[in-house]
């Protein structure tokens, strides 16, 4: 208990560790509501993927996307999970690539239609739109 006394490397408080996992007791919380125990099992697996993926400075939205696009083309092929595991890893060179270019492809100018500078909107039909044409919507038909 008093290692920190004798070391200068060791904190002496543990607040570090308590932030990390402030949002899994407000998770905790959160899971009474899920109406199932499953539901709160799947909602905790789900959280400590996404702070396994922040903690490894990845973008936990990428990273399901990742994983929700490649886990089933091994699947499907019936690969030994053993195989493909390491390459869904937040840290691994595979998912940083596929993070990179998605990125890319998803604030991509042509992607958007943007031409200009100026911040993009979700319109009301589902298309990105300028925020000039949002100010000033064309008239419904």
């Amino acid at each position: 208990i008093d290692s920190f006394l004798y070391d200068p490397d060791i904190p002496a408080d543990n607040s570090f560790a308590e932030r990390l996992i402030r949002s899994i007791g407000v998770q905790r919380h959160n899971s009474l509501f899920s109406y199932s125990d499953e539901g709160a099992t799947c909602r905790m697996i789900a959280n400590s993927i996404a702070k396994t993926a922040q903690l490894n400075k990845a973008d936990p939205w990428y990273y399901f996307l990742y994983l929700l696009r490649e886990i089933p083309k091994y699947q499907e092929r019936k690969v030994d999970p053993e195989e493909y595991m390491p390459k869904m890893m937040p840290w691994s060179d595979e998912y940083r690539s596929f993070e990179t270019r998605e990125k890319k492809t998803m604030l991509s100018e042509d992607t958007l239609g943007i031409r200009s500078e100026e911040e993009p909107i979700l319109g009301r039909d589902g298309e990105w739109i300028r925020t000039d044409k949002a100010a000033n919507p064309e008239p419904a038909a």
